[in-house]
């Protein structure tokens, strides 16, 4: 959310120098307006009374409306100064609308007040004119001493209820004096016009309004948003104030210039942060088209990186497949030796048997590799299941009776484990098949696997053979 009071815009800023000279412009043509008028400022014209619900609706829901976005900016900032800026603009959405009712036809025709008598739309008018200003001069002193004072989030919605409860009281409270008490006060209308008092307060007011302008020129608050557009709401209030005290008397046309000037004072924030709520849209929109040409562009990189990427994993898979693929093939070469020499040496075929067992057990460790979608490790039911089959297969000739059994757990096995993995249970199961199936004795061998935990594997082999001699030999070819 963009904070008005707080965004600073830079001199050399193009938007910053449009606006101030929005803001001069708007100033002189009221100022030439009001100057204009000046001169035939007491002219009586026409009596008009409806004009009054347009400029009092016109007030309250433009008053209304910035009041309650100033709050919503003091929730979000908690700079003190916004929060009495906001309660400015709602004591005037408040003290607006009594107005109408006592203004004479303000609602019904024929110079019928339905609030008070003749006296209550003047002091109304003149407790409204003089409080407003008051409540800037106090926010604007307040920026310039104190303008990094704030309040804690948690009170933020303490203050503004406050706020709007005090504002709201003091409403009440002048409403109740200048329709119930009017014995307290002095005259403020006579039947020639304005009396004394009713120049004096609305003197006061234009005075206060022109010193809180002359502030905020010399201390540079206007480098703010609100406050670079705050002038233009004192000028217009300062020529409301001005031509009606000018005029003498209403339905005049300084009467009449001085309502169309409080109105412009009423709308102006309202159209101001209308423009920059626009402009906020605006820049958010440029933005997302920014970030969806970036998003676009990534997009396109992330996707030739990813081809890339693709086309290096693809040959690296390619690669490492060969890899296995010929070494595997070398095992096959070192067992065809292997085979070669057990037929020219029959003498050593014990020994050279086992020898290619084991050599077979290293083939199959990358054949599963080379076979798997990762390149890095293969299911251990598929591999026990292959590693008995080939061993079943390499004592068809003398064991055939021997049934075997895998009782193996899914679990993933890579190059490192499965290598050991293989070597141990070739030998285990090879002594079971030799020793524990004398003169082709029938049985089973059967061999287990699972994972206890993360570090730790459980191998079982067992089979039901004749079991462990007495007396163990010395040593043994297998």
């Amino acid at each position: 959310m963009l904070n008005f009071q707080k965004q600073v815009m830079a001199p050399d800023d193009g938007y910053y120098s449009a606006q101030r000279i929005v803001v001069f412009t708007l100033i002189a043509i009221i100022v030439t307006f009001a100057s204009l008028v000046l001169p035939w400022v007491d002219y009586l014209m026409l009596e008009m009374p409806g004009i009054i619900p347009v400029y009092v609706t016109g007030s309250i829901i433009s008053y209304s409306a910035v009041g309650v976005f100033l709050f919503v900016q003091f929730y979000q900032s908690r700079t003190w100064p916004l929060a009495l800026v906001g309660s400015a603009y709602l004591f005037n959405a408040l003290i607006a609308l009594p107005y109408l009712f006592a203004f004479p036809g303000g609602v019904l025709l024929e110079d019928t007040v339905i609030l008070g008598n003749m006296q209550t739309a003047g002091w109304i008018w003149s407790f409204w004119h003089l409080g407003f200003p008051i409540l800037i001069l106090i926010a604007i002193i307040w920026e310039i001493r104190w303008p990094e004072h704030t309040v804690a989030h948690d009170r933020s919605l303490i203050i503004i209820g406050w706020s709007v409860t005090l504002v709201m009281i003091t409403v009440l409270c002048m409403i109740v004096f200048a329709t119930f008490w009017q014995h307290l006060l002095p005259r403020n209308l006579t039947i020639q016009g304005w009396s004394p008092v009713h120049y004096y307060f609305g003197g006061a007011g234009a005075a206060i309004s022109i010193i809180t302008l002359i502030i905020i020129c010399k201390y540079r608050l206007d480098r703010g948003v609100l406050y670079l557009w705050l002038p233009v709401v004192l000028v217009s209030f300062f020529l409301d104030i001005t031509l009606s005290l000018l005029a003498g008397q209403r339905y005049t046309l300084g009467w009449y210039a001085g309502r169309i000037c409080g109105l412009i004072s009423a709308c102006t924030m309202l159209i101001m942060f209308l423009i920059e709520i626009n402009r906020l849209y605006v820049m958010v929109g440029q933005l997302n088209i920014k970030l969806e040409q970036r998003v676009a562009t990534r997009t396109i990189e992330l996707q030739e990186a990813n081809c890339e990427l693709k086309t290096a994993l693809t040959e690296k898979n390619v690669l490492l497949r060969e890899v296995y693929h010929r070494v595997k093939n070398n095992l096959q070469v070192v067992d065809t030796l292997l085979s070669l020499q057990t037929m020219r040496q029959p003498e050593l075929e014990t020994g050279l048997e086992d020898l290619r067992r084991r050599v077979n057990a290293l083939g199959l460790v990358h054949q599963q590799l080379m076979q798997s979608e990762d390149l890095a490790t293969f299911a251990s039911t598929t591999f026990f299941a292959d590693l008995t089959d080939r061993l079943k297969a390499s004592f068809i000739d003398d064991f055939g009776n021997i049934k075997f059994i895998v009782e193996a757990k899914e679990e993933p096995l890579d190059l490192d484990f499965a290598i050991p993995l293989g070597l141990l249970v070739t030998e285990l199961m090879s002594n079971s098949v030799k020793h524990a199936f004398p003169n082709k004795r029938e049985g089973w061998i059967k061999i287990g696997f699972h994972r206890i935990d993360r570090e730790e594997v459980c191998v079982v082999v067992e089979d039901n053979g004749v079991g462990l001699p007495e007396i163990m030999p010395s040593c043994s070819n297998g």
